[in-house]
C-alpha cells in the first residue's frame, strides 16, 4: 500500500535501531491487514466497512507509537545511530550493541552521554602517551646536560603515573558500560539491523516458543557470518591501504585480490542466507496475518 510505504520512508528517517526494526514488523502486519480489508470490501462491503475502522484505528495507533505525523514531535525522535561519533573501535563497537539491546530513548541519551565521555578519557589518554613520546625525546637530547636531563625525567615519572592512573580509569569506565549493556542476558543482542529486523518480525509469527528459540539460533548464525564479513572487509581495506603505497597500475598482488575475492564470496553469502530468512519470516508473517 502507499500509504504503508510512505510511513516507511518517514520512519527510515526519524528511527534508527531496534525502534525503527521493531516499526517495519508492524507496518508489515499493517500492509497485511490492509490487503485483506481491500479483498473484503470488494468481497462483502457491509462487513468491509465495519472492519475498516479497527484496521485505520491500528494504522493511527503505529503513526503515534513511531512518531509517524506530519509534524514530528523533535523531543520523541529516536537517537541517530552514528557509531562513527566514537572514534574507538571497541567503543563504536559498544554502541552499536547499545543501539539493540532493548534501551528506551531516554535510556540510550543518557548512555550516549556517558559514552561521549568516555571517548573524552580516550582522546585524554592518547594526548597522555604523545606527550610521553615527546618527553623521551627531550631526555634523549639532553643527555649531556645533567641538570635538563633530571628535570626531564621528573616529567617523564610524572607523566608515566597519570598515564597509568588514566588507562586503568578507562578499563574500568569501559567494564562498567559492558556491564550496564550486557546486563539482560535473556534478550538476544544483534548488532545488526538486518538480524533484529527478522527477530522482530519473527515475534509477529505465531512461532511457538521452541519455534522462536529455534529461529534465534538461526539468527546468531546469521549474525556470526555478517561478523566474519565485516572483519573480512576490515582486513581488505587495510591491505589495500598498505600496498597502495607501492602499487602500479592498479594492479594488487595475488595475497589481496584472493583476500578481495574471499571478502566477494561472504558478501554474496550474506546476502543470500538474509534473502532466504526474509522469505521464510515473511511467508509466515503473512499466513498469521488475517482480519
Amino acid at each position: 500500500m502507499i500509504k504503508i510505504q510512505q510511513l516507511w520512508e518517514k520512519a527510515k528517517k526519524r528511527l534508527s535501531g531496534t525502534r525503527l526494526a521493531d516499526c517495519y514488523a508492524e507496518l508489515k502486519v499493517q500492509d497485511k491487514m490492509h490487503y485483506d480489508l481491500k479483498r473484503l470490501k470488494h468481497k462483502d462491503p457491509e462487513k468491509g466497512e465495519l472492519k475498516d475502522l479497527g484496521v485505520q484505528e491500528q494504522l493511527q495507533y503505529i503513526m503515534g507509537k513511531y512518531n509517524l505525523g506530519e509534524h514530528p514531535d523533535v523531543k520523541k525522535l529516536n537517537l541517530a545511530t552514528k557509531s562513527d561519533q566514537f572514534l574507538n573501535k571497541d567503543l563504536k563497537k559498544l554502541w552499536k550493541n547499545a543501539q539493540y539491546s532493548g534501551f528506551t530513548e531516554e535510556e540510550l541519551k543518557i548512555l550516549e552521554e556517558e559514552f561521549h565521555h568516555h571517548q573524552k578519557r580516550l582522546d585524554e589518554y592518547d594526548a597522555l602517551r604523545d606527550e610521553l613520546v615527546r618527553l623521551e625525546k627531550t631526555a634523549l637530547n639532553a643527555l649531556e646536560n645533567e641538570d635538563d636531563l633530571d628535570t626531564a625525567r621528573q616529567l617523564y615519572k610524572q607523566k608515566n603515573k597519570e598515564t597509568k592512573i588514566k588507562h586503568k580509569q578507562i578499563n574500568e569506565g569501559f567494564q562498567s558500560l559492558e556491564k550496564r549493556i550486557y546486563q539482560d542476558e535473556s534478550h538476544p543482542h544483534f548488532t545488526d539491523f538486518r538480524v533484529y529486523q527478522l527477530y522482530a518480525m519473527a515475534k509477529k509469527t505465531n512461532m511457538s516458543p521452541n519455534e522462536l528459540e529455534s529461529f534465534e539460533e538461526e539468527l546468531k548464525q546469521f549474525q556470526r557470518r555478517i561478523d566474519k564479513h565485516e572483519t573480512l572487509k576490515d582486513m581488505v581495506r587495510q591491505s589495500q591501504s598498505h600496498f597502495d603505497k607501492t602499487v602500479k597500475d592498479g594492479k594488487y598482488p595475488p595475497k589481496h585480490t584472493e583476500l578481495e575475492d574471499k571478502a566477494n564470496v561472504y558478501d554474496y553469502k550474506v546476502k543470500k542466507y538474509h534473502d532466504e530468512l526474509h522469505q521464510r519470516v515473511d511467508k509466515l508473517l503473512f499466513q498469521h496475518t488475517e482480519l
